[in-house]
């Protein structure tokens, strides 16, 4: 079984980097799969679903603008690579990459310049990782309004650079970008800003607390009718739904005040993310306390696991 895997979101100064491996059947019927920069949104959603129907196996995974900052954009990039791979789920015996080879990738691959427009597997990966990132810039988008997201999807155009001149970088901005960081790359934290601001901060730190102690990111502020979930994370192979609570007012029950309806909330909405990704991964419910105005200005976080649990 071979996959063909590809990238998308190298450019773009917001959003994560996006990569997808498909395995295609060697008898393919002729069907609608092209580079997907030579498609047009509706040809890449006609591709997409031929690409359901017919792939043997499809994995999907992104590297965020954290992660971007921290690695460099090429290194983030081989990263997202090298976990579409693992998320195929599938006894994948080689690859083909599209432009050139990835360092420690899980199986024996041939890199191919401009591989997108040369095999049909690299192709279908294009389409998939790009309808992949698309939504979740246009998600983006209702979550921080006023910079275009669902229209540029995060690429440096015009509109979105004047944008970020007017309104700064939010969350999902790669501060390591230069136009970013001529806005300002650290985004302060004014406590009169509100909610909003100190949430922000909060999943930032509790992020970071999370990765340093092996979780890998998955999913941010996943929303759906039933509830949100703050981080979602794997740490092993457990699913981690992680409720943050960000103060400037630190009490001793502060963890008390995750209410009952609260608590059923989150777990509702994992039970949508689980049906979503068709997920059987152990999963846990863990709160993260944040204190903004921990020792030395430096947040204070309280990392608490296996918070609560479904009845």
């Amino acid at each position: 079984m071979i996959a063909g895997v590809d990238e998308v979101g190298r450019g773009p100064l917001a959003g994560p980097v996006v990569a997808a491996a498909v395995a295609l059947p060697f008898e393919l019927p002729p069907g609608p799969i092209r580079d997907s920069k030579a498609l047009s949104v509706r040809g890449r959603g006609s591709a997409l679903e031929y690409i359901r129907e017919h792939a043997l196996a499809v994995g999907v995974a992104e590297a965020g603008p954290e992660e971007i900052d921290r690695l460099n954009i090429l290194r983030a990039t081989h990263e997202a690579m090298r976990r579409a791979m693992a998320n195929t789920c599938a006894a994948i015996d080689g690859a083909l990459i599209d432009g050139l080879p990835v360092p420690y990738f899980p199986v024996p691959f041939t890199a191919i310049v401009k591989g997108d427009a040369r095999s049909v597997s690299i192709a279908a990966a294009s389409i998939v990782a790009k309808e992949a990132r698309d939504a979740g810039m246009r998600a983006a988008d209702l979550l921080y309004p006023g910079y275009g997201f669902a229209r540029h999807m995060g690429y440096p155009t015009p509109m979105h650079v004047a944008a970020l001149r007017q309104l700064g970088p939010c969350p999902i901005h790669r501060r390591s970008f230069g136009p970013v960081a001529a806005c300002g790359a650290q985004l302060t934290l004014d406590l009169d800003d509100g909610i909003n601001a100190r949430g922000w901060a909060g999943e930032d730190a509790a992020a970071k607390l999370l990765e340093a102690r092996g979780h890998t990111l998955v999913c941010r502020r996943f929303s759906c009718p039933r509830g949100e979930i703050d981080l979602v994370t794997r740490d092993g192979d457990c699913l981690v739904f992680t409720e943050v609570k960000a103060t400037d007012r630190p009490t001793a029950d502060l963890l008390d005040r995750i209410s009952a309806a609260k608590r059923r909330r989150i777990i509702l909405a994992a039970e949508d993310y689980l049906d979503r990704i068709g997920s059987v991964l152990n999963c846990r419910f863990d709160v993260v306390l944040v204190d903004l105005c921990g020792a030395g200005g430096q947040p204070t976080l309280t990392h608490h696991l296996d918070a609560f649990r479904p009845d």
